[in-house]
């Protein structure tokens, strides 16, 4: 059977995002623990910056836990990368690096499980479907390949990129981890330029995001990176329609009426 290891970032805090009423990071760590339940796996949480007491001993009972100082989101991303190297997970395993923001229904993981194991062209997998996906052209013209792919009752196709919470195997993320480091140098994540560098998105350019641009150095260093590559993707990205998890920021939630039925049965179990 296919293993994941979980890899859980959070922090006590929110970034004020708009969100539904019932959206609390408490409810989806219990989301969280209802879906890791159904599957077989180990999970470390790292969390950056103290955690409330009820909290941090809920995560206690679920697994392993590594405080680190408030250094950030990209650097915190940078540390659970750091774990390729001191755990012996083997290539052909898989790990999950979860955000705290995100509701998922009770079966996601047993979802993700078959797709690993069944989905072999594809390194990369993510859970849930962003709306960008389907209304930007910049996503919604991406498609290396047409073929589609059936696994855990949902339809799975390549997608172009995501954020910084994605499934992949670990062997795929150890052949090229200087790219996952370069995108999240500092605070700015080039979370859009490392999965259009990573998969040879054609036609791509570094363009940098508007609030904070790529540095001079850093532009150069990805453009290396990508002519380091030669042509050759570094792995697949794949995503499921509809998607059995979902980032909570408004007003990109679909189907509101199952995050909230969500959300209810975390709040019972908590």
């Amino acid at each position: 059977m296919t293993s994941i290891y979980f890899v859980y970032r959070s922090t006590a805090g929110d970034n004020g995002k708009a969100r539904h009423s019932y959206f609390m990071k408490d409810l989806a760590l219990e989301s969280f623990a209802r879906a890791v339940s159904h599957v077989q796996s180990t999970t470390t949480f790292l969390n950056d910056g103290p955690m409330p007491s009820p909290r941090l001993n809920r995560m206690h009972s679920l697994g392993k836990v590594r405080g680190l100082p408030g250094v950030g989101y990209s650097r915190s991303y940078r540390v659970a990368l750091s774990m390729l190297d001191s755990h012996d997970w083997p290539d052909d395993e898989f790990v999950y690096f979860a955000g705290d923001q995100y509701p998922n229904m009770d079966n996601i993981f047993v979802v993700l499980r078959w797709a690993a194991a069944s989905i072999k062209v594809a390194d990369f997998f993510i859970l849930y479907n962003h709306p960008d996906c389907e209304t930007l052209p910049v996503h919604r013209e991406y498609r290396p390949s047409r073929r589609l792919w059936s696994a855990g009752g949902h339809t799975w196709r390549p997608v172009r990129s995501t954020c910084m919470s994605f499934c992949a195997r670990v062997g795929a993320l150890r052949r090229a981890p200087w790219l996952h480091f370069l995108a999240s140098r500092n605070d700015c994540r080039g979370d859009f330029d490392l999965w259009s560098v990573s998969q040879r998105a054609p036609g791509f350019r570094v363009l940098g995001s508007p609030v904070d641009p790529w540095s001079l150095a850093d532009l150069e260093a990805l453009k290396l990176a990508a002519k380091g590559l030669k042509g050759r993707a570094t792995g697949l990205l794949v995503a499921p329609f509809p998607g059995p998890a979902c980032q909570m920021q408004l007003p990109h939630v679909s189907d509101d009426r199952v995050w909230s039925a969500v959300a209810e049965r975390a709040c019972r179990a908590s």
